[in-house]
């Protein structure tokens, strides 16, 4: 579980042109008060070797709270070296590692 306050957001940074999709599911709350605020996903795909927000950030107020995050290399023959970071202004590494076809 990643927890994002204002101005976080989760990354992918990928160096090939592998094929990779990224789902990513999460609940925003209410800081002050606590309240739930709203459930969502996002599904990404990433055809280029780029960095991508996979997650964005909560509004103003709020936390989001990342309950899952799969990534997958979709690419029927080709492997992806694949990084997740959290980026605040400054990028920091959760992740690293080589996703080969199909994982």
């Amino acid at each position: 579980m990643i927890n994002l306050q204002t101005g976080d957001v989760i990354e992918v940074v990928t160096t090939t042109t592998a094929d990779i999709d990224v789902h990513a599911s999460y609940v925003d709350l209410v800081v002050a008060s606590g309240a739930f605020a709203g459930a969502d996903q996002q599904n990404t795909a990433i055809v280029t070797a780029t960095t991508t927000t996979v997650v964005s950030a909560p509004s103003a107020g709020n936390v989001r709270n990342v309950k899952m995050l799969v990534v997958r290399n979709d690419h029927a023959s080709s492997s992806n070296v694949v990084t997740l970071r959290v980026n605040n202004g400054a990028a920091f590494a959760i992740w690293s590692g080589t996703l080969l076809a199909g994982e």
